[in-house]
């Protein structure tokens, strides 16, 4: 099918529609003296025809078949003369062709050939910002639908019919109610015009009433009188007749299209120059934001709970999460009100984007007037969201709305291991093949396919290393774990196998680096190097928000450090910078809630894994006594430690520079604590490298809490507590 605007398009241009418009068209034929004569016609989809044919010379016995899809029916002659009637309606989007023909009994039959269909229309416009002259300009302009127009109450339009290949005859339109009225060109009643023949086209108006309120088929009927010779000779003449009935125009009521309104939304952390959500990715993928329970100007206050607006102070910086909403002027502005409603979501609406002002509503909506727009509001989403996509805003004008859909980011901590207790390997010979990939436990520890592995050998090396490697476990049965690599080495009975990170964590560095450290959760050991280590685990939501685009998670961390050191019977505090010039003691928290300062370690993120699997993401930390020898005779290291989750919303990845604010907070922080209390131990020692030798560590533990990494967090200062 021709689209309409592509139809009209023709029209104007004089193209041929096969007719133009055709709404119906019956040839009929059956000549004077013939046994059997036959026409057809086409009627387009949705519309009904009818033919009509009369004699009287004697019986007609004719056939009516129509294309499939399509029921056609006719009466059957009454007494001695011949009135046969035949309609039908072709389904949407067909043609269909009608065949009547009939077997002459006696004497002779006629119909003549003719056509009727609507060959125009046109109307005014209703807006003036349509061009009257070019129709295709106009939003609320259909000149021709296959026969169909809409016309506005009290509106008059234009069209015309055409008949053709007719003989003589009359024609009449009919409208189908008393709330149309037909006109003839000079807007006059329409009465029935007689025709000659050939091809006439007829000029009439339709004009509804005030009261239009319905649709209808406007009719027309051609009927034509004929003298044809007699079968008595050509002297004798009878009079044959046919007739053409075709609803040739529908007339439905103007309904004017719903006014054009739109809303732009953006992503959070909005900034100058910033791209609104694409409108095909309004609702497909939405807008993102941190629900905002975070304290962005790091006043001690949920920014959620600040009324009084999230500015930028010594403790942190301006709101960043609200969301800008554009409401749009709807086109046509035909005045009144325009409503935004908060369909679905935990939503507040500010003036201004610091969180200051905020929009009183009513209930879950807000009206503006339309000589009000365009209008910017700021959207603050209060609670996280459960499901992708879960807060729907809408905005509606008289007939038409909008909607945009927004995701609020929200994560928590819900994992922390502090402890990863060996098993040992067997005897078995395996384990000490480089080549093989099987090892034999002496415990199955739980240990399931996909799992890191740790292997620490009891012994140190030839060169005075403590041997350590990482594996995946490929194939678990029982107490023979399948490794993904070969061994590497001769490992020996009772060297230690532990956990690893854990089997969600798909940084290939982070798992290295913790073999590197020891590969060893906890506050308990020295060898082979001495520190504490502990990961946590954080759940991202709402569930699967890693993959939407844009996301970039990243887990930061604040530090307060005091360290004290002894040697003979003097303590002192410890003034020590880290290997980038920043201080590691003494330290204290940064003054601004969102700024990390124990991120300078993460560089090529070797603690963290940021990527989520199964909505999970981890970080790891394994705080030592900055050296793995006995540079003193004694030393306490105490940290205590915010671990929070930041995201980015432009796909931009994170620098991880300390005293660098990126991104929002968009978790609670999780407290946790060091400590480590060592000494120098004498029967413990390593190369010095200069052909002596130095003591290792040793910790200290007369005090319980000395030694211990966990949740929460303990003073740090003074010494003794």
């Amino acid at each position: 099918m021709l689209s309409r605007s592509l139809r009209w398009l023709m029209v104007l241009l004089g193209l041929s529609l096969m007719p133009p418009a055709v709404r119906a068209q019956v040839d009929a034929n059956i000549s004077p003296g013939s046994v059997e004569g036959q026409g057809f016609g086409q009627i387009a989809p949705t519309h009904n025809a009818s033919i009509a044919l009369h004699s009287t010379s004697g019986p007609f016995y004719p056939y009516i078949s129509g294309a499939p899809n399509t029921v056609w029916t006719y009466t059957p002659p009454p007494g001695s003369t011949l009135d046969v009637t035949a309609t039908g309606t072709v389904r949407e989007d067909e043609m269909s062709y009608l065949t009547v023909g009939g077997y002459i009994i006696q004497g002779s039959a006629m119909m003549a050939s003719f056509n009727l269909y609507i060959a125009n229309v046109t109307f005014p416009c209703k807006y003036p910002v349509c061009d009257p002259a070019n129709p295709m300009s106009c939003m609320s302009c259909d000149p021709v639908n296959e026969g169909e127009i809409s016309i506005a109450p009290g509106q008059t339009v234009n069209t015309s019919i055409r008949v053709s290949k007719g003989l003589p005859g009359t024609l009449t339109v009919t409208p189908p109610s008393t709330q149309l009225q037909i006109l003839d060109a000079n807007g006059n009643p329409f009465t029935p015009q007689s025709l000659g023949a050939g091809d006439h086209l007829v000029n009439i108006q339709i004009r509804a009433s005030s009261t239009f309120t319905g649709q209808g088929n406007v009719l027309a009927k051609f009927v034509h009188t004929a003298a044809v010779p007699a079968a008595g000779g050509p002297s004798a003449q009878q009079t044959t007749s046919g007739s053409s009935a075709q609803d040739i125009l529908v007339v439905k009521k103007f309904q004017p299209p719903p006014p054009s309104i739109n809303l732009e939304i953006f992503n959070g952390q909005f900034v100058p120059g910033m791209l609104a959500v694409a409108d095909d990715k309004e609702e497909s993928v939405g807008a993102f934001t941190v629900a905002n329970s975070n304290d962005t100007d790091g006043d001690g206050k949920a920014d959620n709970a600040d009324a009084n607006g999230v500015l930028a102070g010594p403790t942190g910086r301006n709101e960043v999460d609200l969301m800008k909403l554009v409401l749009h002027k709807p086109i046509p502005d035909n005045g009144g009100n325009v409503t935004l409603t908060v369909v679905a979501g935990s939503v507040v609406l500010w003036n201004k984007e610091t969180h200051e002002t905020k929009l009183a509503m009513n209930g879950n909506s807000i009206t503006f007037r339309t000589d009000e727009l365009d209008k910017e509001v700021w959207v603050e989403l209060t609670a996280a969201s459960k499901t992708l996509r879960d807060v729907t805003l809408k905005l509606t004008y008289q007939t038409g709305s909008y909607t945009v859909r927004a995701t609020g980011i929200w994560a928590k901590q819900t994992g922390f291991r502090n402890i990863n207790n060996p098993t040992t390997l067997t005897g078995a010979a395996g384990n000490s093949n480089p080549s093989n990939r099987q090892i034999v436990v002496a415990d199955r520890a739980g240990f399931a396919a996909g799992d890191h592995i740790v292997i620490h050998s009891i012994t140190r090396d030839a060169t005075g290393i403590w041997p350590r490697a990482g594996f995946d476990i490929a194939a678990e049965n029982g107490k023979t774990l399948t490794l993904n690599r070969p061994l590497g080495r001769a490992w020996a009975k009772g060297d230690e196998v532990r956990m690893g990170m854990s089997a969600e964590i798909g940084n290939l560095d982070m798992i290295s680096s913790f073999v590197e450290g020891g590969g060893k959760l906890g506050a308990a050991h020295v060898l082979p190097v001495t520190n504490n280590a502990m990961e946590m685990q954080f759940t991202v939501g709402p569930p699967g928000i890693g993959a939407e685009p844009g996301i970039v998670f990243d887990i930061s961390r604040q530090r307060a450090t005091f360290m004290w050191e002894r040697n003979a019977k003097a303590w002192i505090v410890a003034s020590r910078n880290n290997s980038d010039g920043t201080v590691f003691s003494p330290c204290d928290f940064p003054s601004q809630d969102e700024n990390p300062n124990d991120d300078s370690w993460n560089k090529g993120q070797r603690d963290e894994d940021n990527i989520p699997t199964n909505n999970h993401i981890y970080s790891r930390d394994m705080p030592n006594v900055v050296e793995n020898y006995a540079f003193v005779d004694e030393a306490i290291v105490r940290h205590n430690m915010f671990e929070f989750v930041r995201v980015r919303l432009d796909g931009v990845a994170f620098t991880n520079k300390n005293g660098q604010v990126e991104g929002s907070r968009c978790s609670p922080k999780t407290p946790w604590h060091s400590r480590l209390h060592v000494i120098s131990d004498p029967m413990n020692t390593e190369p010095d490298g200069f052909g002596g030798t130095r003591d290792l560590w040793k910790r200290m533990t007369s005090v319980a809490t000395d030694n211990r990494i966990n949740l929460d967090h303990l003073p740090i200062h003074p010494r003794q507590q």
